[in-house]
């Protein structure tokens, strides 16, 4: 349900995206990801995924651990 929440819902059917790499290591990766909403206006988020290292079903499988509310950019004609 979250990506249905106010801060994210610009995110589904979105035209467009971007992603600049600000940091990876061999466990954590962070990124700013760029949106073109279906609306034309633009946002940024920082999204942050990492590693599991706990033993268990997901070890080793990539999950995201923070994303941040949405930045407005503006909007594109």
């Amino acid at each position: 349900k979250m990506i249905y929440s106010e801060s994210y819902q610009m995110l589904i059917e979105h035209e467009n995206s971007e992603i600049t790499i600000l940091k990876e290591d061999i466990n954590r990766s962070v990124y700013k990801v760029y949106i073109l909403s279906n609306d034309k206006k633009k946002y940024s988020y920082i999204w942050q995924v990492e590693k599991v290292q706990i033993e268990g079903d997901l070890k080793n499988c990539w999950m995201t651990t923070s994303v941040s509310p949405p930045e407005f950019l503006g909007e594109v004609i």
